[in-house]
């Protein structure tokens, strides 16, 4: 689970089997299955609102310049951090 509030930086933690994680109040994070089994989440709020953006609707509504220096910079930070395992796929 990687969790992320404004600014560069998100803290990403592995968890195993019977590990609970903590989201901050006003914090984003995503969730990825990066082992064979299942994986069984849960999520529960505080609040009576909860809200999902989807990373392709948050995009959609910048302005095209800014998507573009955006995507040029995640790919400049990609090639500096390699691929030290490979990503799953649903259905995979």
């Amino acid at each position: 689970m990687s969790v992320f509030n404004t600014g560069p930086h998100a803290n990403t933690t592995d968890f195993r089997a019977g590990d609970v994680g903590l989201v901050r109040r006003n914090c984003g994070h995503y969730v990825e299955n990066t082992g064979d089994d299942d994986l069984g989440f849960i999520e529960t709020f505080r609040s009576d609102h909860y809200e999902e953006v989807s990373l392709a609707n948050w995009l959609s509504r910048l302005p095209p310049k800014l998507v573009s220096a955006l995507l040029r910079a995640l790919s400049v930070a990609r090639g500096a951090l390699g691929q030290d395992r490979a990503i799953r796929r649903a259905g995979a």
